[in-house]
């Protein structure tokens, strides 16, 4: 090779070099920038994770929804969060969960509640649009509380509004993009109660809902007692089947000999060989059982839900881990009245014993007493205690209504609160304080409602009804997921 062709070598060689290090300072300087701007939540901005319909949603306006259904989630399965296996300190995206439609990770799975979430604001929202609807005023003044106590937050923590905002809404958020999510999902629930306020039925149209229905929202009443049919470890296999053929043949013998309540309630002391819980049994609702339909247990659905089931039925029952003698005590519907009660509450840490602590029931007990007196003095009347509920009140989910909680279940309140108010005595006008683990309540007995299970079926049916709206309208407006930009949301 010639010294003219060796020099045109190099020179290839030296532009080839000089081309890959410009390439790899460029592709540095890429990466370093998409840092940068991924730090600051720039592409969380720029790019759409999804898109409803024809509205698109940033991954930024998505996480937001994202680490509300997570929330969502750790409040319901809080006290089984340890048997899930679940870690919060690592990426979700790195951990299997077997949840979900198709399994997959817990990032997979969250972004499955959180594209239900998005497409029911967004299909709500834009529906409460095309009617007119607007943000009312009551909606409007939570929302500039709520950016209002950000601020405050951010100056008394002394950062940044910006700093604040990323650090607990995440890089990119800010209070314009926190305003629309929020001016969204409140429009959303202001067209959802319109709609069901729009949901009226006449009498004959609940009577035949529930008709229809009954199964789910009558109440069944039984006895049952579980022997359980864990064999003692190291037994073969052989051994195992004998010991689940003798408890489910004592299970027989105790159901044979089951003629009625008492003699259930009798039996289940006698075949308890668990002395720490033959105490237990000896009262005689221990075996008993008042559920609806969802709460019956799944060994005994089927017997217990047949149409057949007529009271006296006995039977055993065996299910993965025990074997069940259920006495049937019939079945009903909930026709006691419901009610309307008033009442303001004065919290007080009730459980506490510090001198302190007894000092403030005190306090707390002397005030709800001062105000029941001052209602009194001011006539009496349902307008007088409402008059002060407002400025006295520690109850914020009422105050808006008067203090007035009604239509609600027997049981669902607290217990002395509930046992006042479903007092079979209870008239209008009634007042009185009661005293409950939450503090003192200065009460007010409104008047009764329709019976229980008339709530039950129009509720029912209300959701029913909206259920299949929203159908419509996320039908109308599909979801897509968008590759690259679903890549960067979650976790």
């Amino acid at each position: 090779m010639g010294k003219s062709q060796r020099n045109k070598k190099n020179s290839f060689v030296q532009k080839l070099l000089n081309a890959v290090v410009v390439v790899l300072v460029v592709a540095t300087v890429l990466v370093m920038l998409w840092g940068v701007l991924n730090s600051q939540g720039v592409p969380h901005k720029l790019f759409n994770a999804v898109k409803v319909g024809d509205v698109g949603i940033s991954v930024l306006e998505y996480n937001y929804y994202y680490e509300t259904a997570l929330q969502n989630f750790y409040n319901q399965y809080y006290s089984i969060i340890g048997y899930l296996g679940i870690d919060f300190n690592k990426s979700f995206k790195k951990q299997d969960s077997g949840w979900g439609e198709e399994g997959g990770t817990w990032d997979d799975y969250f972004k499955e509640l959180t594209n239900g979430y998005v497409s029911e604001a967004v299909v709500l929202s834009e529906a409460a649009k095309a009617k007119g609807m607007t943000l009312n005023e009551e909606n409007k003044a939570e929302i500039e509380k709520t950016l209002e106590e950000n601020r405050k937050a951010a100056q008394s923590n002394q950062i940044s509004l910006k700093q604040f905002y990323a650090m607990y809404y995440g890089s990119g958020m800010n209070e314009k993009v926190l305003r629309n999510l929020m001016e969204r999902q409140y429009l959303a629930a202001q067209y959802v109660d319109e709609l069901l306020e729009s949901y009226q039925y006449s009498d004959q149209q609940i009577k035949d809902y529930y008709t229809e229905h009954a199964d789910d929202m009558d109440y069944f009443n039984y006895m049952k007692y579980s022997f359980s049919i864990a064999a003692p470890q190291g037994n073969t296999d052989e051994e195992k089947k004998a010991w689940v053929d003798a408890v489910k043949a004592k299970a027989q013998e105790m159901c044979d000999k089951v003629t009625d309540r008492a003699s259930f309630a009798a039996l289940a002391v006698e075949y308890t060989e668990d002395e720490t819980k033959k105490e237990d049994y000896e009262d005689e609702d221990a075996c008993y059982k008042h559920l609806l339909k969802s709460s019956v247990g799944v060994n005994e659905e089927e017997w217990v839900v047949s149409a057949d089931r007529k009271n006296g039925d006995k039977t055993v029952v065996s299910g993965e881990s025990t074997v069940d003698v259920i006495l049937f005590l019939g079945r009903e519907r909930e026709s006691y009245k419901t009610v309307g009660v008033r009442h303001i509450l004065i919290s007080a840490n009730m459980t506490a014993t510090t001198a302190e602590a007894t000092a403030a029931k005190e306090e707390a007990k002397a005030k709800a007493e001062a105000l029941l007196a001052k209602f009194k003095e001011n006539g009496g009347t349902e307008e007088a205690f409402i008059a002060l509920v407002a400025d006295n009140t520690d109850d914020e989910a009422s105050i808006e209504d008067g203090g007035l909680y009604e239509k609600f279940a027997k049981g669902y309140m607290t217990e002395a609160f509930d046992a006042w108010a479903y007092d079979e005595t209870r008239k209008k006008g009634d007042s009185a304080v009661v005293e409950s683990d939450l503090g003192y309540h200065v009460m007010y007995f409104s008047d009764y409602g329709e019976e229980y299970w008339k709530v039950q079926a129009r509720a029912a049916k209300q959701n029913e009804d909206y259920g299949a709206h929203l159908k419509e309208l996320q039908e109308a407006a599909p979801l897509k997921v968008a590759g690259f930009g679903m890549n960067l949301a979650g976790r």
